[in-house]
């Protein structure tokens, strides 16, 4: 297509994407390099007076003279009085400036009336009762003393006064709510008091005969017979042992696994470690372990023990007298650690 330079007015072809993109204006290079350095007049917008620009500024968006009118151009800078210390400051008047500094304006701040010392105090309208606000809300008036009062107010709800089932306490809310609790917890305890008088049986521990509460579930599935997990392990080592265990395979397990597989042979362990806390020997905290200082199979020797029943009813076996704490390297070196007397009677019988 053929078309007319802005500049020569010589006609030259162009393509019809560059006539539509606004790109075919100048025929050549140089005719371009000119057309850009001529320069249009435009008035300033703070001291209108008129100023050579060029067409590249105007698009970027250039409407002042010079930086002065820049700087100048929400009015003339004027010398001000800081309000605390009196000290001369310059402020363009569009600007509110009242302090020379940040510590001035801390200082004004900390002599205006604060929250604490300048308490005010105003009744909500809905519910009659006194509430705290600040001045600045108090001057638009702040008429209620929550968000709850202020629907009352502009919308149809209505307030209602009931007796919690939780606590028993009276409390407020809203009609078409229909609470029955003040709080989630209350609700929880209530639903689990319902749960509790319907649902729950008395009965006895099994080993020291306190009265329990159980749930019907689980008397139907053959739990709830004892108080606490305690009662549980010693009535099961009492009862449970030999011949009445429902694992019983004729008496395969040593008779020393078996004591030291008794609730009671824990419990000693556990009163032996909370008394001494660290090795005896080396005070190490690491990797401890009780020890016998009389031997455990001199022990059953000597009372000649033969069921767990006979080891319980023992009075030497469980005292803590005869217990200490050992770390392991400190175990291993005592003559009565396992392999040290296998060694003994190797050497006694050669």
């Amino acid at each position: 297509m053929l078309v007319n330079c802005i500049k020569c007015h010589i006609e030259y072809k162009a393509f019809p994407s560059e006539i539509k993109a606004g790109f075919a204006k100048y025929c050549s290079r140089k005719c371009f390099n000119i057309g850009r350095l001529i320069s249009i007049n435009k008035e300033c917008f703070t001291c209108k007076k008129e100023f050579m620009v060029y067409p590249s500024e105007i698009r970027k968006g250039r409407k002042y003279c010079s930086r002065k009118c820049y700087v100048n151009r929400n009015g003339k800078k004027t010398a001000i009085k800081c309000m605390i210390c009196a000290k001369k400051i310059v402020s363009i008047p569009s600007r509110t400036r009242k302090y020379c500094s940040h510590a001035c304006l801390r200082k004004a701040q900390k002599s205006k009336p604060s929250w604490n010392s300048n308490p005010i105090y105003r009744i909500c309208l809905i519910c009659k009762r006194k509430f705290r606000t600040i001045l600045a809300r108090a001057k638009d008036g702040n008429k209620y003393c929550s968000k709850e009062c202020y629907l009352v107010e502009h919308t149809k709800n209505t307030w209602t006064t009931g007796i919690c089932k939780g606590c028993h306490k009276e409390f407020r809310f809203m009609t078409h709510r229909k609470q029955t609790c003040c709080s989630l917890s209350c609700n929880m305890k209530w639903r689990i008091q319902l749960q509790d008088l319907d649902k729950r049986e008395k009965r006895n521990c099994l080993q020291c005969t306190k009265k329990i509460l159980v749930r019907a579930c689980k008397i139907k599935e053959g739990r709830g017979k004892f108080c606490s997990r305690r009662c549980y392990s010693v009535w099961m080592s009492e009862n449970r042992l030999g011949n009445k265990s429902f694992a019983w395979k004729g008496g395969i397990t040593n008779l020393y696994k078996k004591i030291r597989a008794l609730a009671k042979y824990r419990q000693w362990q556990q009163d032996i470690c909370l008394r001494d806390k660290v090795c005896v020997l080396c005070t190490s905290p690491n990797q401890l372990e009780t020890d016998h200082i009389k031997t455990f199979s001199s022990i059953i020797h000597q009372y000649k023990i033969t069921t767990t029943a006979e080891a319980v009813r023992c009075v030497e076996l469980w005292d803590i007298k005869n217990g200490r704490l050992l770390c392991h390297f400190c175990h291993k070196k005592t003559k009565s650690y396992g392999y040290n007397i296998l060694n003994k009677k190797i050497i006694q019988n050669r």
